[in-house]
């Protein structure tokens, strides 16, 4: 497969269909001689015959989509229509057969068939020229991209005896492939300015590399710890992770998905943690630091900002987040008194821990949704069966004198109050025929006159299983749902209640209302262009404020991920 890729080339077989069908191309062009006599006749007899040539071709036309095997017959066309015809499509279904097998082969792990074509050499073979140096450089290039270079390490793993790892050209480390590539001082010097370019073809698509860094934890760890806006780096990548697990998921993909959902979870914990030992160590600080604004992989964002965008409620629930919403929503009292009235609640409700009512997030009606849909639909079957044994030959009008007097209320009617109890025994024995007409002429012309009903034993039975179904199963599966969902919502009805008070308090922070604005707006408008920079009422930190904040986030950030190895 990895030589088809490289080369470019079809296999022979793909040559010899190609072969055959233009040979029975020629054939169908030929009216007036024997072969075309021939092969109809081929071709009418040879359909239970497995072995025969003209039903391979017949089968090679289904494969490659191509017209019918009559159908060339009748319409044969022209020889340089039809070379091009079969040529793309044998092409077409190669290319797909190869990128679609291409995953199930580890020696092509490190070949891109992203842009194969069949015919053309593949990008990594076009820097190969026709020099004596180039030509003795491609067997290992081949080599190191099909994953067949023996290397030290490789020998020391199959022989398992007393065979030296370490790299025979510098003697300093292990040669694995990593090593070999990007860091053997003995290549340095053929090495770095393929690196240079190659760096600098990666500066310029950060995205995608921070993309690919991110599915390594190790990598991952040390891109946090380099990075300068620790916060919203952390909140970043976990969205990224996310992105890259649905993509994952699209493609069937399960192990990778619960990665990329796994380190995604992490780096949204790291989030919160960062921002709790934070608001351990300055809890104004910590406030501070969600508003920040910085540029993290071309983003210009602030922690808080972004956590709503993406509906990150671990982070906007946090404590550090609900006085940040108490700050705006009572920028009037004094900043550290409502500190000390929230503090005083915030002990309140962890001291407490017997069970109180929660003010629950609404209860999805999606769960709903799929009961009443099952309800329907066996309301209208049994409705139905009902109707027709209990009145038959029944003419059924749409509309007949106004939308009241349509009979789909009459069938809908019994089975929908019978999810209810009431079962209408009268009316499926035929028990009761005290205001109703046998008379054809009368109910048919008259739809408020009532016809009898027939009695039927099999009504009765039905009537027994849809009420068992309907009663029974039905309204206990749609109460167990409902409980579901409600003891779900319930476990993180806190979570929830912060993170919607946060996003009203944000969205409502500057509005005022309509009768009002008219006046308050101009009031406002002054205010601020009266405010100078030695106004005491401008709150300015000091300088090297936002240093110190940013460097004490790195500080912890460091000490989560030693917490998470086990260093002390």
């Amino acid at each position: 497969m990895a030589v088809y890729i490289l080369s470019g080339n079809t296999p022979v077989i793909s040559k010899m269909r190609k072969l055959a069908l233009g040979t029975f191309a020629n054939i169908s062009r030929q009216e007036n001689f024997i072969e075309r006599h021939v092969a109809e006749r081929q071709i009418l007899i040879s359909a239970a015959v497995k072995d025969s040539w003209f039903t391979k071709i017949r089968s090679l036309l289904i494969k490659y989509s191509l017209p019918s095997i009559f159908n060339i017959l009748d319409e044969p066309p022209s020889k340089l229509k039809w070379k091009n015809l079969i040529r793309k499509a044998i092409v077409t279904c190669w290319v797909d057969h190869v990128v679609t097998m291409s995953v199930c082969y580890k020696s092509i792990s490190y070949i891109s068939t992203a842009n194969y074509n069949s015919g053309h050499l593949h990008n990594a073979l076009e820097s190969i020229q026709t020099s004596a140096k180039d030509i003795q450089r491609l067997h290992i290039k081949l080599r190191l991209l099909t994953g067949t270079y023996i290397l030290q390490c490789n020998r020391a793993a199959f022989h398992q005896i007393d065979i030296n790892p370490t790299c025979l050209l510098c003697e300093e480390d292990s040669e694995t492939l990593y090593h070999f590539i990007h860091s053997c001082p003995a290549l340095a010097s053929a090495r770095n300015h393929h690196m240079l370019e190659l760096s600098h073809i990666l500066n310029n698509s950060e995205l995608c590399v921070k993309c690919r860094s991110l599915e390594k934890v190790e990598i991952s760890t040390q891109l946090i710890s380099d990075a300068i806006a620790l916060l919203l780096t952390a909140l970043i990548s976990s969205c990224y992770l996310k992105a890259m697990a649905k993509v994952a998921e699209s493609w069937f993909e399960d192990s990778l998905q619960r990665n990329l959902e796994d380190h995604a979870k992490l780096f949204a914990n790291r989030a919160v943690q960062l921002l709790d030992k934070l608001f351990q160590h300055d809890e104004e600080m910590a406030t501070d630091a969600l508003d920040h604004a910085s540029v993290v992989w071309e983003y210009i964002e602030s922690p808080l900002h972004f956590g709503h965008q993406f509906g990150m409620e671990d982070f906007i629930s946090h404590t550090s987040t609900q006085k940040d919403a108490n700050k705006r929503l009572y920028s009037y009292i004094n900043y550290k008194s409502s500190d000390i009235i929230f503090n005083e609640k915030n002990k309140k409700d962890i001291d407490n821990n017997s069970p109180q009512p929660e003010c629950p997030d609404f209860i999805k009606l999606v769960d709903l949704l799929y009961y009443l849909v099952i309800l329907v639909i066996l309301i209208l079957a049994a409705g139905t069966v009902y109707h027709a044994n209990i009145y038959p030959n029944h003419d059924v009008k749409p509309f007949p004198n106004g939308i009241q007097n349509w009979r789909i209320w009459t069938i809908l009617k019994t089975p929908y109050w019978q999810v209810y109890g009431e079962p209408f025994l009268d009316l499926l024995e035929a028990s009761d025929n005290g205001i109703c007409t046998d008379n054809v002429t009368i109910w048919s012309n008259d739809p408020t006159v009532e016809r009898c009903p027939t009695r039927d034993w099999i009504t009765s039975v039905v009537a027994a299983f849809y009420m068992m179904l309907s009663n029974w199963l039905l309204l206990n599966i749609v109460i167990a749902m409902l409980s579901a969902r409600f003891n779900l919502i319930t476990a993180k009805s806190k979570q929830k209640w912060r993170y919607h008070r946060h996003s009203v308090v944000m969205c409502y922070e500057n509005r005022i209302p309509s009768p009002i604005n008219l006046v308050m707006r101009p009031l406002s408008f002054f205010c601020y262009v009266a405010k100078c920079p030695c106004c005491s009422c401008v709150n300015e930190r000091p300088k090297g404020y936002t240093e110190k904040m940013l460097k004490k986030q790195r500080d912890l950030a460091k000490e989560i991920i030693r917490n998470e190895n086990g260093e002390t």
